[in-house]
């Protein structure tokens, strides 16, 4: 498995500061804010990687209206490592943004890339599967995501149509890779499933077969990415 030293996290903190209005500025946006009394979510993001990504290889990319209160949360982490995007460009030109900069102090290192703002309650299972996903990442040419299994067909998110049990010789870890076959647009999948007052543990096709992906990527920068492996 890759050594601790070349295993990196990539925290996306930006965004406009519209969803929790008027709590959430455009300077101060929901992962900045302390919502449950149990410190923000962005600290909580830079918590769960303790012991998983060493603290000198978490970077965290925003933007110049809220680098200064990002340092605020976290001035644990070299002042380098908190970086102002030049332009607001949505999540991939971000990820991309931060594969350059990662690549080029570790052209071996395996990345994370995190949002900021979820609520994750249960480190210790976090911790678990992060890690079986770093060891298939290391094992593997393609893109690992982590997905979370929809209780409903929210039409906001994309979901991910699972294909086979991914072929990847070496692996001992708990969660077990599939294949993707597709991603699919959240509307559209939720037009051909069920009404969200439908029963969640009886969902019409497609959505049997789809998991929410919206959670985390772990990417080898070093390599060309391939089709893409996912953990349920």
């Amino acid at each position: 498995m890759s050594q601790p030293s070349h295993t990196y996290a990539l925290i996306l903190a930006g965004g406009s500061g519209t969803r929790f209005w008027p709590l959430s500025r455009d300077s101060r946006p929901k992962q900045l804010l302390d919502l449950f009394g149990t410190g923000t979510l962005l600290a909580q993001t830079i918590a769960r990687l303790e012991g998983l990504v060493p603290t000198e290889n978490i970077l965290i990319l925003t933007n110049d209206k809220q680098v200064a209160a990002v340092r605020e949360v976290a001035p644990q982490l070299p002042a380098e490592n908190i970086i102002a995007e030049p332009a607001k460009r949505d999540t991939a030109p971000a990820v991309a943004l931060g594969i350059g900069i990662i690549a080029a102090r570790d052209p071996e290192a395996i990345m994370m890339v995190l949002p900021s703002d979820q609520l994750i309650t249960n480190t210790e299972a976090y911790q678990e599967v992060m890690r079986d996903a770093v060891a298939i990442a290391e094992r593997s040419d393609g893109l690992i995501t982590i997905g979370i299994k929809p209780t409903w067909p929210c039409p906001s998110y994309g979901y991910i149509e699972r294909g086979e049990r991914a072929n990847i010789t070496g692996l001992d870890g708990t969660n077990k890779p599939y294949e993707v076959k597709r991603f699919r647009d959240g509307m559209l999948a939720c037009l051909s499933g069920p009404s969200p007052r439908s029963s969640a543990n009886s969902p019409a096709k497609p959505l049997n077969s789809l998991t929410l992906s919206r959670n985390c990527a772990i990417l080898p920068i070093s390599r060309r990415p391939s089709p893409a492996s996912f953990l349920p």
